[in-house]
């Protein structure tokens, strides 16, 4: 009897570890107020040409209208792709500062990596790693956001869905910083 009891426990932290996240969708990102800032105090202006995949696997998930959490997805607002949502995402950041010109440096990003883990009870984690190439540039950014992930599959989906939008707005503001002080001549 004891036997059958820790075998029923063991599924039913399993299939709460495993569970799926049936209705979870990311919010659509805001800019934030210190990456504002940060790019307003450079004098480049840039017009956002595209977000693409370095290889076929992350093209993939790039021209999908949702990502993988667990063993379920969840969906990008409003039927967006997820390089829709990245280029909206930096877009509106580039606009709210007035730093996004037809007339603006080219940029581009190949996203190299672009996944996340919420397996842990504890804690999550989006793995971010971004090219971002402009001027001749390139420079790429890696970025580790952790989150608080749950025992529960669908708080552990909706969790790492809401922290989607926060890794990109951190990976966001190290390119930010990339681009050196107000003044200098990192693009034009």
């Amino acid at each position: 009897m004891e036997k059958k009891m820790s075998r029923f426990l063991a599924l039913l932290l399993l299939a709460g570890l495993l569970g799926g996240c049936s209705v979870v969708a990311i919010r659509k990102h805001e800019p934030g107020y210190k990456n504002v800032r940060a790019l307003q105090s450079q004098k480049a202006s840039f017009r956002l040409s595209g977000v693409r995949g370095r290889d076929e696997y992350v093209e993939r998930s790039l021209s999908s209208k949702s990502l993988l959490c667990r063993l379920t997805t969840f969906n990008m607002p409003a039927g967006q792709t997820v390089a829709d949502y990245i280029r909206q995402a930096l877009t509106d950041e580039l606009d709210a500062a007035q730093r996004l010109s037809m007339g603006g440096t080219v940029l581009e990003i190949t996203v190299l990596r672009l996944d996340s883990n919420s397996l842990s009870p504890m804690q999550g984690a989006w793995d971010l790693e971004f090219e971002y190439s402009y001027a001749g540039r390139r420079r790429k950014i890696k970025t580790v956001y952790k989150f608080e992930s749950a025992i529960d599959g669908q708080v552990a989906c909706r969790n790492t869905a809401q922290a989607f939008s926060d890794a990109l707005a951190q990976n966001f503001a190290e390119f930010y910083k990339s681009l050196g002080p107000a003044g200098k001549k990192s693009a034009k």
